[in-house]
């Protein structure tokens, strides 16, 4: 009996979290769908001249995060008991992908390809 709780606990506190981040996957897709939240400049940044660009910056920062952020939740759902580590490796392409996206923010910013700056001073 006292092995039968602690793994029915953990099978509670297992769909308990599933229905949790469901929930939160169905708000944020109806929000997605009725253009509550906007994705329109997502991936993209603003010349001086106004016109729009593809941010690779943006774009494998966003992979990167969904990447980490999905092998930390399937880690979490394979030992609910405790927190996964997470790997050197894991945290140093998360590094490198700021690192990236702010080296992108910072070229844009001192060789005026983005009216960002711009935007800061008015």
């Amino acid at each position: 009996m006292m092995i039968l709780v602690p793994m029915m606990f953990s099978n509670v506190a297992r769909w308990g979290a599933l229905a949790l981040l469901a929930g939160f996957g169905l708000v944020v897709g109806m929000n997605l769908l009725t253009g509550r939240i906007r994705l329109d400049g997502l991936l993209s940044g603003v010349r001086a001249d106004g016109q729009r660009y593809f941010s690779y910056g943006r774009a494998q920062l966003l992979a990167v995060s969904l990447f980490t952020a999905a092998l930390y939740l399937v880690r979490v759902f394979q030992n609910p008991s405790q927190l996964p580590v997470i790997s050197n490796i894991v945290l140093a392409l998360f590094g490198a992908s700021g690192g990236i996206y702010a080296g992108e923010k910072a070229w844009a910013m001192l060789f005026s390809r983005s009216t960002s700056a711009a935007r800061r001073t008015e």
